[in-house]
């Protein structure tokens, strides 16, 4: 009997989570990709969490895998897409390289097996990939107008944090009430002496995974917790910090 495949799976929700199956979602349409592939077996499924963006290398999970790539511990990659895995030109390239090298295979579960043993196949992933990275600029410098009016104004611009939402008139931020309580659940358990991991683990015992932050945004949480204390109180954030409307 030939000896199965090694394949490991990676999940994450992006910064935004619009367009994107949860977590869990994720991570169900790996396991029955895997099965329909009789050669290979799922080892595990790693997973970055929410609000961990594909633009960022400093992904705990996507840098153990690329160990483990580096050390042909695994022999295939499945994500549900090809920017869940990376969409920085420099990491796509960097970790498709990586592949090559060490023959292992990438899979998606939208698309199917990429190919990267073939030169063409690598090569248009890397071009599809700087595509996305200019556009992604693009959409930076034609926003810096309006971002430089908001500015003027005192409102909050940028992403809305984990925990946070714009209030009705895009303005300032005020509470997610999806995600609040989690944040300050995070506050607290780091507050108390957890580390990073363990906060997280924790939080994935008492909340889903898939609403539940990643190691680098509960560094931000907590970075940002005399925000979470104010908003908890009645105040809003706009450009600089809390505010009582």
């Amino acid at each position: 009997m030939t000896e199965q495949k090694r394949f490991w799976g990676y999940v994450r929700l992006s910064q935004t989570g619009r367009g994107t199956e949860n977590i869990e979602e994720q991570k169900q349409k790996i396991r029955e990709y895997v099965d329909n592939h009789p050669n290979a077996k799922l080892i595990t499924t790693i997973s970055d969490g929410r609000g961990s963006s594909g633009f960022k290398s400093d992904r705990e999970g996507f840098q153990t895998l690329l160990q483990k790539i580096e050390n042909q511990e695994l022999d295939g990659i499945v994500t549900r897409d090809r920017k869940r895995w990376a969409r920085d030109f420099d990491l796509r390239l960097e970790s498709i390289l990586k592949m090559r090298q060490n023959n292992v295979e990438w899979h998606t579960t939208e698309e199917g097996a990429i190919g990267l043993n073939d030169e063409m196949n690598s090569a248009l992933d890397v071009i599809r990939a700087a595509v996305d990275y200019q556009s992604k600029k693009q959409e930076i410098e034609l926003a810096q107008e309006v971002v430089q009016q908001r500015m003027d104004e005192g409102y909050y611009q940028g992403m809305a944090p984990y925990g946070l939402q714009y209030d009705d008139d895009k303005q300032y931020l005020v509470q997610n009430p999806d995600e609040f309580h989690i944040a300050i659940r995070t506050i607290e358990l780091v507050d108390n002496g957890e580390t990073y991991r363990q906060t997280r683990r924790q939080l994935i015992d008492e909340y889903t995974e898939d609403k539940v932050p990643s190691i680098g945004t509960i560094g931000s949480i907590v970075e940002r917790r005399e925000w979470y204390r104010a908003v908890q109180n009645g105040s809003v954030i706009g450009r600089e910090g809390a505010l009582s409307l």
